[in-house]
């Protein structure tokens, strides 16, 4: 059986929100399997797209009670490669009992939540309020570079996005829009939809930018295009210590719905 075959075959497994396919994943020189007599007993991928950062992406394995082993031995043998990549912090979710066990057995503590957040959508949120000298236009590809350069400088490095994954983002998005001031991109956001639910999946604004409304401004046009497409509800994904995006989004209206999920860190 193939790895592809493998991710595919009802076993154990655990993958983090990711915007690139696990198959391609498999491609990528972070990823490990663990083979016995030409079986695939277990697969990883831990690929260090942010140095000195780097996220587990997959753990699959066969359920035979033997998956701790399994993560145990992957997650050693990963971990020279990361070194030689420069990574000194390994993160993962964890969204249930068994990974958080996993985690806990293999030298990870708790770092932070993520927390969701929702908010109904009416016309009096979706009232855009664009500060004089700026503009939002739809997201192209020309400008994905610039917004790379901009999420490096918006977010720690635990939590930026590489040029693969904000690529896959745009392709995936249903709605996708940048802020410009004399040509240049200064803030962008990234969305998308189902059914009656949106999901603001990134935003971000550039140092320098900040304190003008800017993210407001996104956020309030990302509410009009939820309307025109008849969607009633946006979530947006933060963390539990992120104390200034919490008041931003709940100065926006949003509420904490759903439980939280433990972030967890390994310093190697």
């Amino acid at each position: 059986m193939g790895a592809n075959s493998f991710i595919q075959g009802g076993h154990l497994s655990f993958q983090h929100l990711d915007w690139v396919s696990p198959y391609l994943r498999l491609e990528q020189p972070g990823c490990l399997a663990l083979i016995t007599d030409d079986e695939i007993k277990a697969l990883i991928s831990i690929e260090p797209e942010n140095p000195p950062v780097a996220w587990i992406r997959l753990f699959v394995c066969l359920r035979d009670g033997q998956h701790a082993h399994y993560f145990s031995e992957l997650l050693q043998k990963s971990l020279p490669y990361l070194k030689s990549e420069g990574v000194t912090q390994l993160y993962t979710l964890s969204p249930a009992d068994w990974t958080e066990a996993l985690f806990a057995a293999n030298g990870f503590s708790i770092n932070t939540q993520i927390i969701t957040l929702m908010r109904e959508i009416d016309i009096e949120s979706a009232q855009i309020s664009t500060p004089a000298g700026f503009s939002i236009r739809p997201m192209t590809a020309r400008d994905l570079d610039a917004v790379r350069t901009l999420d490096e400088q918006a977010f720690p490095p635990a939590w930026q996005m590489n040029r693969l994954s904000l690529q896959h983002a745009y392709q995936d998005s249903s709605y996708s829009t940048v802020v410009v001031t004399a040509g240049r991109v200064v803030g962008y956001q990234i969305s998308t939809s189902t059914f009656s639910l949106a999901h603001l999946a990134r935003l971000a604004v550039a140092p320098e930018a900040q304190h003008r409304r800017l993210g407001r401004a996104l956020v309030q046009d990302v509410f009009m295009d939820c309307l025109e497409k008849g969607i009633s509800t946006l979530s947006v994904n933060t963390q539990s210590d992120n104390a200034i995006s919490l008041k931003f989004y709940q100065g926006l209206g949003f509420h904490q719905e759903g439980k939280l999920i433990p972030v967890y860190c390994r310093h190697i």
